[in-house]
């Protein structure tokens, strides 16, 4: 059974480490932190594993995830690289959203293929199950040799692998963080106008649930096209403007984001802009 050693002790490597363990596709070396009390949890989540805060403990693996957060990436592949245990046989891999297994250079000098893999979705505190991973999309670049590795790891654990190219990995990333992140903020001003409107936060949350439920479950089965509907599908230009003077009357800067949100919903629909 190949060998991981993770460092990092995070979300993320708790959640992946203990399914490659529990499923056997591979057995966890190390788990490195610089907090003992972080590695130590990490390897009961985990179910195995040498809790580490020591760089220079490390020992040989053939695969080795560098989870960190993004800021602190190229320092953990410095000093891995400098441990002496990284050569020709090991296969050093990331899964940051943003950047690409060219960050991992000091270890590829060592002799090592890199690649990096970013599974398209988020991770918690709770322990990660092989159902809520089942069908995950990984996103992956690098080495030939590390990406056949890693999209075997992946997929052995229910992982679906998708190439992707390393120059435009900021991109692809740029489109993961709107299509999640920003639908969040974009949620969050709808019930600030709901507010306005005199409707309770909670109340809010109730009432917007269902519709953006649907209207997701809408784009995924048919599209974004087919998935629009409300007023500038219909061409009613008159009740997108009284929205906007309404909205420009309590709060300018709503205003502003619904007159943005109206010009791309126009452009979507292949209707005229009802703002213009």
């Amino acid at each position: 059974m190949p060998r991981l050693t993770l460092i990092g002790a995070g979300r993320l490597a708790r959640g992946l480490g203990r399914l490659w363990s529990l499923s056997g596709t591979l057995r966890i070396v190390d788990v490195l932190s610089c907090h003992a009390q972080t590695s130590q949890a990490a390897v009961a989540s985990i179910g195995g594993g040498r809790p580490l805060t020591d760089y220079r403990l490390l020992e040989p693996a053939d695969l080795f995830l560098i989870a960190t957060p993004d800021r602190a990436l190229s320092q953990a592949v410095a000093e891995l690289a400098k441990t002496g245990v990284v050569d020709s046989n090991a296969i050093v891999f990331h899964c940051s959203g943003a950047e690409s297994s060219a960050l991992l250079g000091p270890a590829r000098g060592c002799g090592a293929s890199v690649a990096s893999v970013h599974p398209i979705m988020s991770f918690t505190d709770k322990p990660l199950s092989a159902a809520e991973f089942a069908g995950v999309m990984c996103a992956i670049e690098g080495d030939e040799r590390a990406v056949r590795a890693t999209s075997r790891a992946f997929s052995a654990i229910g992982g679906r692998v998708v190439r992707i190219e390393p120059d435009q990995k900021i991109l692809y990333h740029a489109g993961a963080v709107m299509g999640s992140n920003y639908l969040v903020t974009l949620l969050a001003r709808a019930l600030e106008v709901y507010d306005l409107a005199g409707i309770d936060r909670a109340l809010g949350l109730v009432m917007l649930g269902p519709l953006a439920r649907q209207t997701l479950e809408n784009l995924l089965q048919h599209g974004p096209q087919a998935a629009l509907s409300g007023p500038i599908v219909r061409g009613d230009a008159e009740l997108v403007q009284r929205q906007y003077a309404a909205l420009q009357s309590a709060d300018p800067q709503l205003a502003s984001l619904y007159r943005a949100f109206a010009a791309e919903t126009a452009r979507l629909a292949g209707r005229p802009d009802p703002l213009e």
